[in-house]
């Protein structure tokens, strides 16, 4: 025990200051843990049950939470956001979800990237589709990536699949799926359970696609204690290459887990464990730089420039620079390390979706009118295969806010179960539709 009686005055100063900063320093940790624990417990509380999940109640009380982060500090509101975006993307508020994670990512903070100006004389900007099509030709292991909270990665990566397949690839290794799982690809459909982000109806279609397509789809999530993630990740990848040693391999993982190599003080990537474990060089593709942000003054300097040139429209396209395929420098930040970048368009909206919805498949408007359909209050309108399970994950679902308008559910043609809920999961409608 300190006898401040003893100290000089000063000293006692000093020490008492520094307790008191300690004891500070501490409250604020303590009080920082409870809040995140109270924002972790509210989503906890309303998908308790994860083989039959209340989609909406998330969204509805992070948001009437919010006033908990509006004096936090900036980890608290950055994970307050990230659960935003996560959930609102799952019940396809693709807007909310950019918006949230706008606010998640902190960029104001982001280091200035310093902009090195092309020689347009020198740029091609092929489609990303068949460059990455042509590309595939010499490869075994393509990996590409997403955020994990944007509907449009997985849209563009479901363009991919069946030109892949005609070239000999058979497995697609989901990043997000549980190994616990083990009838995906006898059922042929996610089920609520069967991931974390599989909850996003485009996450699900795209393994519903695959599985359709022949592709054997499997997870890769690291399942073990003792060994970091990125290295079990490319173990389950190394582990399918051994059992089959000419097969051709899709991995689709988020964000940073595909570079082939890393920042110094920066953490050894799946994409490089690969490559150590396996030999194997991977085609790798990044789609989470160059990609819209819900303000544009966010977006990467080098993707508004891209816009502003008139080089990207309606389709997502690659950038070749003196006849290379040209990485953008990301300020060392996200995603470096990386053969080639997607640039995807920003969003256009038809009847209030995105059309985006639609690429590579052939879907329809199918109109949701409130009136017609007696919807009086906020709700969840879920379309279903009628075949599949009653824990599926719906092929789109659209968060039913505005009561004087009509939305609409954007899907193939066919028939659906169409069922609607509301905040407490009550069954407020159900119906068979055919869509035509």
């Amino acid at each position: 025990m300190i006898k401040f009686a003893k100290l000089s005055a000063g000293k006692a100063f000093v020490i008492g200051s520094i307790l008191c900063g300690i004891l500070f320093f501490q409250t604020q940790a303590f009080a920082q843990f409870e809040l995140m624990s109270k924002i972790d417990s509210i989503v906890r509380e309303a998908i308790q049950d994860r083989s039959n999940p209340n989609y909406l109640k998330p969204v509805v009380a992070l948001k009437a939470n919010e006033s908990l982060v509006a004096n936090a500090d900036p980890d608290t509101k950055s994970f307050y956001a990230q659960y935003q975006g996560f959930y609102n993307s799952f019940v396809t508020n693709y807007d909310s979800a950019l918006y949230y994670f706008d606010k998640a990512l902190m960029i104001e903070g982001r280091k200035k990237i310093v902009v090195k100006s092309l020689d347009s004389k020198q740029v091609k900007v092929p489609d990303a589709k068949n460059y990455i099509l042509q590309r595939a030709k010499r490869e075994q292991v393509i990996m590409i990536n997403e955020a994990h909270h944007v509907g449009q990665h997985r849209a563009f990566a479901a363009t991919l699949l069946a030109g892949l397949y005609q070239q000999g690839f058979r497995f697609l290794m989901v990043e997000t799926l549980s190994h616990k799982d083990t009838l995906l690809n006898q059922r042929g459909y996610p089920l609520a359970n069967s991931g974390y982000f599989t909850l996003e109806p485009m996450m699900s279609n795209l393994i519903r696609q695959a599985i359709k397509l022949g592709f054997k789809v499997l997870p890769y999530e690291a399942n073990k204690r003792g060994t970091s993630r990125s290295k079990q990740q490319a173990m389950h990848l190394q582990e399918v290459l051994k059992k089959n040693p000419e097969a051709k391999m899709l991995v689709y993982g988020g964000i940073q887990n595909i570079e082939e190599n890393h920042q110094k003080k920066s953490w050894v990537k799946m994409g490089e464990e690969f490559i150590k474990l396996t030999g194997i060089n991977p085609f790798t593709i990044d789609q989470t730089e160059m990609t819209e942000r819900f303000h544009k003054k966010y977006e990467h300097v080098y993707y508004r420039q891209v816009i502003k040139q008139g080089w990207l429209k309606n389709s997502p396209i690659v950038l070749e620079y003196q006849s290379k395929p040209w990485v953008a420098d990301t300020g060392n930040l996200f995603v470096n390390y990386v053969d080639v970048q997607v640039f995807l368009p920003r969003t256009q909206l038809k009847n209030g979706r995105p059309t985006w919805l639609s690429w590579g498949t052939a879907k329809k408007y199918y109109k949701v009118d409130p009136k017609k359909w007696n919807i009086k209050q906020e709700c969840l309108v879920q379309a279903f295969k009628p075949s599949d399970a009653e824990n599926a994950v719906p092929i789109d679902q659209i968060h039913l806010k505005q009561l004087d308008k009509p939305s609409y559910l954007v899907l193939p043609k066919g028939s659906y179960q169409v069922k609607v809920w509301d905040v407490e999961k009550r069954l407020l409608m159900e119906k068979r539709v055919l869509v035509k």
